[in-house]
């Protein structure tokens, strides 16, 4: 037993010290691609990932999550009756207003076959081939069009 577990030490230990090119070549033709896909991906912070595994993405797209949000009829009701930040009411339509977004953020990707969405602007670095796609739009008119 004790052999076994250094046995898979050292296999770990020698999979991170290969080169990942070399990694690359390793792997099957039709499972090569998905891995230089994952090695190259989106460079995007975590917190403004709004769906998805951007390291993963084949078919990333992007969000204006400021404007999606004051789209949503909680953020209309908040604005219109004027509600104060901080009240308990602002707060509980805040929160009712990022669950919507979410949820629709989320049917929206897998209904268009996205794999990732992240705010807009926010990417740092992207492969030359991969083209993001903006979502604002498309959920913006769903929100308004919910009453």
């Amino acid at each position: 037993m004790r052999d076994a577990k250094y046995r898979t030490c050292f296999g770990l230990m020698l999979v991170l010290l290969i080169p990942a090119g070399l990694r690359a070549q390793a792997v099957s033709a039709p499972d090569r691609a998905a891995v230089l896909a994952a090695e190259d991906g989106i460079k995007v912070s975590r917190k403004d990932v709004l769906f998805g595994n951007p390291k993963l993405s084949t078919k990333p797209a992007e969000l204006d999550y400021t404007k999606a949000l004051q789209a949503t009829p909680e953020a209309r009701k908040i604005r219109d009756d004027g509600i104060e930040k901080g009240s308990a009411e602002y707060t509980m339509l805040k929160a009712k207003a990022v669950e919507r977004l979410s949820k629709l953020i989320k049917a929206t990707a897998v209904q268009d076959g996205h794999d990732c969405v992240v705010k807009k602007g926010s990417i740092r670095s992207k492969p030359d081939d991969l083209d993001v796609t903006d979502l604002t739009d498309q959920i913006v008119s769903e929100l308004e069009s919910t009453s």
